[in-house]
């Protein structure tokens, strides 16, 4: 038991290391460690997933522990007695119940190796430019307004790949006209509305595959998984959609005026008497 609990303890100021080292140092570390052979990895994609996996693991280990602590110890007693595998119990109770750590470790991942710069441009070559330092470096030079649109056209791109998916699951919704993705002739760089091709101001779609536009990249799928999860499990938003559920309504009479909140769904030929169903 005592052999157990020092290599426990060990592990864990171990994995808390990596946070007290400021990150250029763990940068320079890693160029130094992983640029000879037989493990040059510098200038690729798997030293920058090394890094983050390890400049992160602090995170998921403390939230696997606070997760584990709560767990009660006769769950996995009741599954033994049940004559479950070890497997089976790690996959049907334990899991399960750690889901809301693994989650919230995963998006904090994500968002530090988002926003992360100190260590990444030690390792990232010179022929990559970061998001995130043209973003600030635009923003230092007083260019907000092209920060404002790189941001602006990476969440469009988004916006365009979820609504032609849903065009696609729901036909009849009758909305292929909003499956501009689709539309656009990225060789030549024009898109076709209305049977009329204009040319594109901006033609440099990064994320954006030739062969299936609408598929979302893996850094575009990490950050809809997370802001699903915020959605989902956002006590402060909740509120406020139960606030709105409980006290709101689409349409109000006040002083003898029927008022619509947003937009009215009618047909053209349909007056605005009987689509109110005065």
């Amino acid at each position: 038991m005592l052999v157990t609990a020092v290599g426990r303890k060990a592990f864990e100021f171990l994995t808390m290391v990596s946070f007290a080292i400021p990150g250029t140092v763990i940068g320079v570390s890693y160029i130094v460690a992983f640029n000879v052979a037989p493990l040059e990895l510098t200038g690729g994609m798997a030293i920058l997933v090394l890094c983050f996996v390890f400049r992160n693991m602090p995170v998921g280990v403390r939230a696997g522990i606070a997760a584990l602590a709560q767990i009660d110890r006769t769950l996995d007693e009741a599954s033994s007695t049940l004559r479950a595998s070890t497997v089976r119990t790690l996959f049907k109770v334990v899991l399960p119940l750690l889901r809301p750590a693994i989650l919230a470790t995963l998006v904090f991942s994500f968002t530090h190796a988002m926003t992360a710069v100190s260590a990444v441009i030690f390792l990232a070559t010179a022929k990559y430019n970061l998001a995130t330092v043209y973003i600030i470096n635009r923003v230092e030079a007083g260019e907000y307004p092209l920060a404002i649109a790189r941001m602006q056209k990476a969440m469009a791109v988004i916006q365009f790949k979820l609504e032609g998916q849903l065009v696609r699951r729901r036909p009849e919704y009758g909305m292929q006209d909003r499956d501009l993705l689709n539309r656009v002739d990225f060789s030549a760089g024009t898109v076709t509305l209305d049977s009329v091709t204009y040319p594109l101001k901006d033609t440099r779609f990064p994320t954006v595959d030739p062969k299936d536009p609408l598929k979302l990249s893996p850094g575009e799928e990490e950050l809809m998984k997370s802001l699903t999860a915020s959605f989902r499990h956002g006590s402060r938003l909740q509120r406020h959609m139960r606030f709105f559920i409980s006290h709101g309504s689409l349409f109000l009479r006040h002083n003898g005026q029927l008022l619509y909140h947003g937009c009215v769904p009618m047909t053209a030929a349909a007056p605005l008497a009987i689509a109110c169903g005065m």
